[in-house]
């Protein structure tokens, strides 16, 4: 399988301390959501691949929190 030089952000769930398989280098961040915007651009500016799965997650996250206030 040939190795990948494309930095992509994602999402996904922590299951251990890094990710991916044996031959990639995936290293999980944790981000707070109050902060997630800018940590995104900033990511975005040095060059990194924002997964659009990001974005949807965030979308459906802020509806979703939305929906449930007041609840």
């Amino acid at each position: 399988m040939k190795s990948s030089s494309r930095r992509v952000l994602g999402v996904g769930k922590r299951l251990a301390a890094g990710g991916g398989i044996e031959h990639e280098q995936i290293r999980v961040h944790l981000v707070p959501l109050a902060k997630i915007e800018s940590w995104l651009k900033r990511k975005s500016r040095a060059g990194f691949h924002i997964d659009q799965k990001i974005f949807a997650g965030l979308y459906f996250t802020a509806r979703l929190s939305l929906s449930t206030e007041g609840r």
